[in-house]
Order: C-alpha cells, then structure tokens, then sequence
C-alpha cells in the first residue's frame, strides 16, 4: 500500500510540473530604445535638426510620401472626363475631381433614361500611397477615417475600384483601423475605445518606424556622449544595418509581409520596435494555394525573397540592395 500511495504521490507532482507554465526570460536587446517604455518617439523634425542631408533624401522616397493631406500637388492622378468610374455590382458611378486644390469624389447612379437618381459627394481628406503603384483616397468624418471606392493606378495611368471593392463596395463606409494605418503612416493617435477615430494623424512613415524611437539618441548626444560609429554601434538607438539578419527581415516584415495578422495576447499593433522579434508582437499566416508556389498577396515582398535562391544561398537581406533613404526614382 505504501507504495501505491508514493506512485500516486509522484504521478501529483509530475502534473504539476507539467502544469507549470514555464517563466518567460525578460526581453533583452543590446539597442538601448528596444524594450525600454520610456524612451519615447521625438518626431522627424528632431531628426533633421542633425540629419538634413538624410532627411532630404527621404522624404521623396516611397515610406517619406507614403501618406499625406489630400490637394492638387500631392495627387499623382490625373482628372478629367475619362476619369469616370462605374461599378456594375452596386450600379454606381464615381467621378473624382478638383475644385480650387481640394479632391471630391461624387458617387452617383442613372435611371434607364440617363437622370440622376442618386448623388453624394465627399471630400477626400488623406491621400495614400506615394503614386509609386497607387494612390488610395480616404475621407475623414468627424475624426472617423474610411477609404473612399476609388484608386488612381500609377502605372496603367487610370482610375478604378480600389483594391477588394470591385468584390463588395463599401463605398465611404471602409473603416480604416490601425492594422492598416500602422504601417501605411507613422503611428496616429488612436481615440480610445474606437476602431478608427483618431485624434492625431502624420504625413508620412518617419525614421522612427525604422530606427525605434529616438529620445535616448537625441538625449545622448545633447549630452555630448558621441559614439565613433566606424569603430562599433552606437547601441542608443537601432541601426537595422548592424541588426541580425532576422531581425532585419522581421522589422521590414512588420509592413512588407501581408497575411493573416494575429496580435499577442495583451499586444497592438503599436507595440512593436525595430530590433524585436516580429512573433513576440504578432504572427502573419500566409496563404499557400495547392499546386501554386507563385501566388502572392499584394504586401508580400518579404516572402518573395525568402523563397529565392540569393536568400536561401548566401546571407542577403532586403538591405543589401535597398537604401531606404534614397527613392529608387533617383
């Protein structure tokens, strides 16, 4: 008997070792503004104060122009009466225009003789994407942001339904979340409690979005600690170039490896740094077609180059080729 009691005993103490959730390590970087929640983000215009010629260049990349007011010289479109486009799904019309510098879209749908039966007008508040490929319109009410039905496709030069509305047009009624605008833009300011209402907006992806935030950096330095970066990093703020390889490809991952986003318990899409592991803020499941290995979504650059042979076969990263700071229409 008495052994059956010490089995039982120890058959109790091996589930609760099993049991146990193992403890987390706390996370750790040598980059100084990584795990750090007081370092926070100063704004490009500190970072021009010492880094003009950078900041120069930059800002005409595809991430400096990636987002901005709407206007006639921030428009990449071209308008006119060839400009007209119409949804046969949802029988309506839209037609983008300029008044004066500012960007309307009138939706509008015509009886079997031509009359108008239907029309609504919007003012387009925020322009989206830097004309590389597209630019995407969003309207703005009240502080709440949709995406308009309509995108100017740069490179075929035309207007058409924006992305996924040719399928089920939203119209004005897309909600425009921060999974979208986190990486569209520099981090708005979320309105508490709300999916898309926002009491801030940027111009623009900042250097921040690539080197962490900067307050340490700037502290430093205006304290005269000056690191000779020829011979080691300067470990105040993130050079992705000094970065592992995996960690360069998760911090381009962030924005450039479109899926199936699913946050860590307790995690926004805010929460994420240059220099973390992608998977301690979220997972991307990426869709594989049978019997198709080419099929990529929109957003997929990142996986593109994993499955090549410069990848797999040498230690190429999406840096050894591209220099974020220079528009590679220069």
């Amino acid at each position: 008997m008495r052994y059956v009691y010490l089995l039982f005993a120890l058959a109790l103490l091996s589930l609760w070792f099993c049991a146990r959730e193992p403890v987390a390590e706390p996370a750790s970087s040598l980059w100084r503004n990584v795990y750090a929640d007081s370092i926070h983000y100063v704004g490009m215009a500190t970072c021009q104060s010492c880094h003009s010629n950078i900041h120069a260049t930059f800002i005409q990349t595809g991430m400096g122009r990636s987002f901005g007011t709407a206007h006639a010289r921030r428009s990449d479109a071209s308008f006119g009466t060839h400009a007209l486009v119409y949804d046969s799904l949802s029988d309506l019309y839209y037609f983008p225009y300029l008044r004066d510098s500012s960007l309307f879209i009138r939706e509008f749908r015509l009886d079997a003789q031509g009359d108008t039966v239907h029309k609504r007008v919007e003012q387009v508040a925020y322009i989206i994407g830097s004309g590389h490929h597209t630019n995407s319109h969003l309207v703005n009410f009240n502080g709440y942001v949709y995406q308009a039905p309509i995108t100017y496709y740069t490179q075929e030069a035309r207007w058409d339904m924006a992305p996924g509305f040719d399928e089920f047009n939203e119209r004005f009624g897309r909600l425009l979340t921060s999974e979208c605008l986190t990486c569209h833009n520099d981090y708005p300011q979320l309105a508490e409690g709300s999916q898309n209402r926002y009491n801030t907006m940027p111009e623009g992806i900042s250097c921040e979005r690539c080197h962490g935030p900067g307050e340490l950096h700037v502290r430093d330095k205006l304290a005269g600690i000056i690191v000779d970066t020829a011979a080691g990093p300067d470990y105040s703020i993130v050079n992705p170039r000094r970065l592992p390889r995996d960690l360069q490809m998760d911090l381009c991952q962030r924005c450039h490896l479109q899926g199936i986003a699913l946050l860590e318990p307790g995690k926004t899409f805010y929460d994420f740094r240059p220099g973390m592991p992608l998977r301690e803020v979220f997972n991307v499941y990426l869709p594989r077609f049978t019997n198709s290995h080419e099929k990529f979504i929109m957003a997929s650059q990142a996986d593109r180059l994993r499955l090549s042979n410069c990848y797999m076969q040498s230690e190429m990263s999406c840096l050894t080729c591209h220099n974020p700071h220079q528009s590679v229409q220069t």
